[in-house]
């Protein structure tokens, strides 16, 4: 191409721009086709899970082929929703356990992920570590898209009640609990239909086989997607270990920051789902500190004292003998304990995230993404970048060895590694019958523009 023909072509546009939007022209390409058919047949829910390998040259493309796809799939997503030009039938949906949902995406930095410890190891602690970068991306991109589409469900309001959106976005750089989100989609009057509500190209076949009360709680759901995800993220950062809620910031003047719209609490105490979401994430914060160490002294005392009660009451009436008193002050010191330790639980603080280890979190992670699909949205994670980590196919192996069912089979994951790991593991699959990395990656695409897609691309921009 001579330098003149090039002058005249127009600047590629980065995906999810300002010019992308306004249709910049892209060069396609098989691997860009096929990730946007996969990334589709996931967004319908006929796809529980998929892991991707996109390889390439270095400066091809590979960011922008798989973020391009994800972008396609949102512009197209009025088509998806009525059922892609009829492709899928109602039997089909009404199989899935979930709605149509709209992709969106979320960035991980390979080098980041992959981390290992100081000595090189590549152990348990790089996965755990992996899977917490994932909970904390996953965490940043769903409420950026919450805030956006909480942004856009209010147009057309005035511009006092424009700042609620802003508001909602400040909120969720902290951890706030399910009631105070509550109040913001109560305060927009979004309880009802949501900020993602079911679109209405479903109420054709699609809708149809979905059940006939999906739409009446979305808000719900949505809160629940948002709230979980903020306890596990809090959980994270507190070293796994359930934590109050998050106090509100003060000012200079000693007063609190009131970040949250103001509801009458006539009103919230009307709700159940409000007050006992409150309750719970606040009453123990509420106990002075002597009080809450009670919790932990109490139980084994009071469970002590009754089953001595009962041995000594027991032998003093010659109602029984010193064994059977003995077996039955036994019993009744256990059942006492266990009593109270279940009615003073609540008050513990609750977490999808009982420990910071590896099967904790492949346990979490498939939870979180099932209650955001649910919600309406369904996360495609992008690993970019891994051609710039060291020892790849032996951090590689560990990580899918150890997160084989979150990866392929719970979530859609992209991973954007150089030409020479994709030629390598293609030649471990042809030369070994069915190996442990043929399983790794459920497509692999490598990209590459042929004569006819450059062809295509030109005759667009010339």
């Amino acid at each position: 191409m001579t330098p003149e023909v090039e002058s005249q072509l127009p600047p590629p546009a980065d995906p999810f721009t300002l010019a992308s939007v306004l249709g910049t022209p892209f060069a396609e390409c098989d691997a860009y086709r096929g990730l946007v058919r996969l990334i589709r047949r996931y967004a319908l829910g006929e796809l529980s899970g998929q892991s991707c390998l996109v390889a390439g040259h270095r400066g091809i493309g590979k960011t922008t082929v798989a973020l391009r796809a994800i972008q396609r799939v949102q512009w197209d997503w009025g088509d998806i929703a009525e059922g892609d030009g009829g492709r899928t039938q109602p039997d089909s949906v009404g199989r899935l356990d979930r709605r149509p949902a709209r992709p969106f995406s979320v960035y991980l930095h390979g080098p980041d992920l992959l981390r290992v410890t100081e000595t090189g190891r590549v152990d348990d602690y790089m996965v755990r570590q992996a899977l917490a970068e994932i909970v904390e991306a996953l965490h940043r991109a769903v409420c950026k898209e919450f805030t956006e589409q909480f942004r856009r469900r209010l147009t057309g309001v005035p511009d006092s009640e424009l700042e609620l959106a802003h508001k909602l976005r400040l909120e969720l750089d902290g951890f706030p609990t399910v009631a105070e989100l509550r109040e913001y989609w109560e305060t927009a009057g979004l309880l009802g239909t949501g900020i993602f509500p079911v679109r209405p190209e479903l109420e054709s076949e699609a809708r149809s086989a979905l059940p006939h009360d999906w739409d009446q709680d979305q808000a719900m759901r949505e809160l629940v997607a948002l709230s979980s995800l903020g306890v596990v993220r809090r959980t994270l950062e507190d070293g796994a270990e359930p934590s109050s809620p998050r106090a509100a910031p003060e000012r200079s003047d000693g007063a609190q920051l009131q970040g949250r719209p103001s509801v009458p609490q006539t009103e919230r105490q009307r709700n159940t789902f409000a007050v006992d979401a409150q309750s719970q994430e606040t009453a123990l914060a509420q106990q002075p500190e002597k009080h809450r160490n009670s919790f932990v002294v109490v139980p084994p005392l009071v469970s002590l004292a009754s089953g001595a009660a009962v041995a000594v009451f027991g032998v003093e009436s010659q109602s029984l003998t010193m064994l059977g008193a003995a077996i039955a002050g036994a019993a009744t010191a256990a059942s006492t304990f266990l009593f109270l330790r279940y009615a003073t639980e609540p008050l513990r603080g609750r977490s999808l995230l009982p420990r910071f280890d590896v099967p904790s979190l492949n346990g979490c992670l498939p939870v979180l993404v099932e209650r955001i699909s649910h919600a309406g949205l369904v996360p495609i994670f992008v690993v970019d970048e891994l051609d710039k980590v060291p020892d790849l196919e032996g951090r590689m192996e560990r990580l899918m060895a150890s997160t084989k069912t979150l990866v392929s089979d719970k979530a859609f994951f992209c991973f954007l590694t150089d030409r020479e790991y994709f030629e390598r593991l293609e030649r471990r699959i042809r030369r070994n019958a069915y190996p442990t990395e043929a399983a790794y990656f459920d497509q692999r695409f490598l990209v590459h523009y042929t004569p006819s897609d450059l062809y295509s691309y030109l005759s667009r921009i010339i």
